[in-house]
């Protein structure tokens, strides 16, 4: 056995699920800290990553190298190693059973999908959540069941419902058709969506739903954002909640919108709205950005967003900050902080910024804000130095 054959017999089995500070670790401790800041400056953070990098260490344009020859020395040998435990795994999968092989043995060989994930236990538990691994694994299941009684994870029902959306419907079909027992039906998928409240209502604000977005990922602090796009301006009927969308929404004493307002069986009457209101132009849109205090690897901050509806361009800053006002005292009955206001630089959002500080601009005729110490008050962890 060769000088190479043995180093390969060193490598772990599983290095090829290693991922971010595993990876690393390993490295550092196989080859090197140098080679392993290297590989982490270059965002480097697997096997498969390092592989497909055509040179790990920085090269000059004159073709002379940064780094000591001896580190670049030492990481080459490292992708040599990789390279050469690559082609044996290939070799072990691919190569057939020899003669004295049961049939019990060929039934596994020639399962290679089965051999490198087992369908029955999870592997370790760092391996266990790649994607990859669970949709190879729900399919090898799939496979051993009938179509009609297709059973689905979790995970791959998540993926499925966002690569529909982001994809479409004919692109989404022509690849589960294709691979079969690996992404669920068109009907599943609606049921899903409407089993976690995919829709969004117009009009409606998700501080329920929100609340319980936050908790999931263990945040308490939000920004809470607005703004508004322009759209094409069109009347629709939404069956699920039996009222017509794309007419300038009607706001309340408070500056909200009203729900469902446009809700009616009587043609005179939708007729009659048609003359009375406008159409709107814009799409007014309330996002949450949630702020993260125990950042893992598991965790991101995704913005929610809580509502959105019709709009014209006719609002004035005292709607803006009235708007305000009500999120704040609703993430506060949540328990949640808001700890500011993200906007662009459209006039009345800039107005309403500078009412709220007091910054060279007042109202004349409404007053918000005298009265209520606690209002739009920031309340943030005392360590928190940077915000400040």
């Amino acid at each position: 056995m060769s000088c190479e054959q043995n180093e390969i017999l060193t490598l772990p089995d599983d290095l090829w699920s290693y991922s971010d500070d595993v990876f690393y670790d390993f490295v550092k401790e196989y080859v090197g800290e140098i080679e392993t800041e290297i590989l982490k400056i270059q965002r480097i953070k697997n096997v498969q990553t390092l592989l497909q990098v055509p040179d790990v260490c920085f090269i000059a344009d004159d073709m002379t190298f940064m780094v000591r020859a001896g580190v670049r020395f030492n990481i080459q040998q490292f992708i040599n190693l990789l390279k050469l435990q690559f082609e044996s795994r290939l070799i072990n999968v691919n190569v057939g059973p020899s003669a004295t092989t049961t049939p019990i043995e060929n039934k596994k060989s020639d399962q290679c999908l089965c051999n490198l994930i087992n369908i029955d236990t999870e592997n370790n538990q760092q391996e266990s959540k790649l994607f990859i691994n669970i949709l190879l694994r729900n399919l090898l299941k799939n496979m051993k069941r009938s179509k009609n009684n297709f059973q689905f994870d979790p995970i791959v029902m998540k993926f499925s419902s966002v690569f529909r959306g982001l994809a479409g419907r004919n692109a989404y079909e022509f690849i589960r058709i294709n691979m079969l027992g690996s992404l669920p039906s068109d009907t599943t998928l609606k049921n899903y969506d409407e089993n976690i409240n995919f829709q969004l209502k117009e009009c409606e604000f998700r501080f329920g739903q929100m609340k319980d977005y936050l908790g999931s990922i263990k945040s308490q602090y939000v920004f809470s954002s607005e703004d508004a796009t322009g759209v094409i301006s069109c009347v629709s009927y939404d069956c699920n909640t039996d009222c017509f969308t794309g007419f300038t929404t009607l706001l309340n004493n408070n500056d909200l919108p009203v729900i469902n307002h446009f809700k009616t069986n009587s043609y005179n009457q939708l007729e009659q709205w048609f003359e009375d209101f406008d159409k709107s132009t814009l799409v007014n849109v309330h996002l949450i950005e949630p702020i993260l205090t125990d950042v893992t690897l598991l965790a991101h901050s995704r913005p929610y967003i809580i509502s959105a509806y019709g709009i014209d361009n006719k609002h004035s800053a005292s709607d803006v900050i009235r708007r305000w006002i009500y999120i704040y005292n609703q993430c506060k009955e949540q328990n949640i902080n808001v700890v500011g206001f993200s906007i662009d630089c459209d006039s009345r959002y800039f107005k309403a910024m500078r009412i709220c500080l007091g910054f060279f601009s007042r109202t004349p005729h409404v007053d918000l804000l005298t009265g209520n110490d606690n209002l739009l008050t920031i309340d943030i962890p005392s360590n928190w130095r940077f915000f400040f």
